[in-house]
């Protein structure tokens, strides 16, 4: 009798593993954004806006839809992401920082802009639909053009891409730094 119950223990236990290994295993994060794409991606308007990549790190699909995405790590919960809003697994999603504060289609417009030129540095923030910061990124000034990314996806490291990859892996070309500039003694 011990060792059924037992068994029935380990069954019900190993039916619960598989039904959440969704949500165990799935982990969304920022892994790439542009403050200065001028000419390389347009959106839905054809206008040339920054942008935020999320990745999916697991195999299941995840429904992102409740997630915030903010420029503020004192105010996390400035956009929501629209409900059904799906990244699939080892997927991506872009959403444009626009300002537009809407949705159409596949195209997401937060209800913020990156900027990267001001003296408190703005964030690129992730939040869950609890409001807990998730994932969260300093804005680091990049030149025209370029983009800040993990150096594979999903990595710690946070490398700059000379060419963007918006919706892909990130691969390519990319280095830790801009040079100094020089002074002349």
């Amino acid at each position: 009798m011990r060792t059924m119950i037992i068994k029935y223990k380990f069954l019900e236990i190993l039916s619960i593993l598989i039904l959440t290994s969704n949500f165990i295993f799935c982990q969304i994060v920022v892994n790439e954004y542009s403050a200065s794409n001028l000419s390389t991606y347009t959106d839905n308007y054809s206008m040339e806006e920054d942008w935020i990549e999320l990745y999916n790190t697991g195999d299941g699909d995840v429904d992102v839809g409740g997630y915030f995405l903010s420029d503020d790590i004192d105010e996390p919960t400035k956009w929501m992401i629209p409900y059904g809003t799906i990244i699939i697994g080892n997927g991506f999603r872009t959403f444009w920082c626009s300002g537009r504060d809407e949705s159409f289609l596949n195209s997401f417009h937060t209800n913020f802009k990156l900027k990267q030129t001001k003296e408190n540095p703005e964030h690129v923030v992730l939040s869950n639909p609890e409001g807990d910061i998730i994932d969260e990124q300093e804005l680091q000034i990049t030149q025209l053009e370029h983009s800040m990314g993990r150096e594979t996806d999903g990595s710690s490291t946070w490398k700059i891409f000379s060419d963007p990859t918006k919706n892909q892996s990130n691969e390519g070309v990319n280095f830790s730094a801009y040079a100094q500039t020089p002074e002349m003694s």
